[in-house]
């Protein structure tokens, strides 16, 4: 991996305990909630109550760990009220099981990935003498956060990762890269407030099932806590 894109990315799979506070233009790759200690094996991981988080800074975890019951359990269903299935579009969708009256529990899961919603400028360095025009500072920067992104989402046990994968994008939609391509296409919007609450950091999350409800360009929101 490019040196300096490691730089800027805190690569470790659980929080160890007494870390010092992040940079603000310091990537970090982590599973909230905070993995136990000794951290889970990868088996364990599927389809278990953690997501993997990609912040830029620290605040906006401090926000989340801070955050008064955090981390609440995730309510169960009582019975299957929808499946997974093949959509007109050809591509798989949330249908109803059963009959679902108002104020029914349909789905509750945390986020598969959760990541800005934005793009974020990664620092670059070109060679000395070299003048790069905008557009190639541009591409550059995004070629490095695509790169600090698939570092990330290789995290994922197998099975996340290749959920991940079968999400549907615009293939290869200009300059985005195949991860923030199914991120703008399947992501649902989910905000987190600062410490001090003067701050609002914005998110694109992808769920496992709930994101097969959102089939339309462009982001949905989503309220509750992660």
């Amino acid at each position: 991996m490019d040196p300096q894109i490691q730089s800027h990315l805190t690569a470790s799979r659980y929080d160890t305990p007494g870390a010092q506070p992040q940079a603000d233009d310091e990537f970090k790759c982590t599973f909230m909630p905070p993995l136990p200690h000794p951290p889970l094996s990868k088996d364990k991981l599927g389809g278990g109550p953690y997501s993997l988080c990609i912040f830029q800074g620290g605040q906006q975890q401090r926000a989340i760990l801070s955050t008064p019951g955090f981390p609440s359990p995730v309510p169960q269903q009582t019975q299957p009220r929808y499946h997974l299935g093949s959509s007109p579009n050809d591509r798989v969708g949330m249908f109803a099981s059963c009959h679902i009256d108002a104020g029914d529990l349909v789905v509750a899961e945390r986020p598969l990935v959760l990541m800005p919603a934005v793009a974020t400028a990664v620092p670059v360095k070109m060679p000395p003498g070299f003048e790069a025009s905008p557009t190639q500072v541009m591409q550059l920067q995004m070629r490095q956060y695509n790169m600090i992104l698939e570092k990330c989402i290789e995290r994922l046990p197998v099975d996340d990762r290749k959920a991940f994968y079968e999400f549907k994008s615009h293939d290869r939609k200009e300059g985005l890269g195949p991860i923030l391509d199914r991120m703008e296409m399947n992501g649902l919007a989910v905000v987190v407030a600062s410490v001090d609450k003067k701050e609002k950091f914005r998110n694109s999350a992808v769920f496992k099932h709930v994101s097969r409800i959102n089939h339309r360009y462009g982001i949905f929101h989503s309220r509750g806590p992660l």
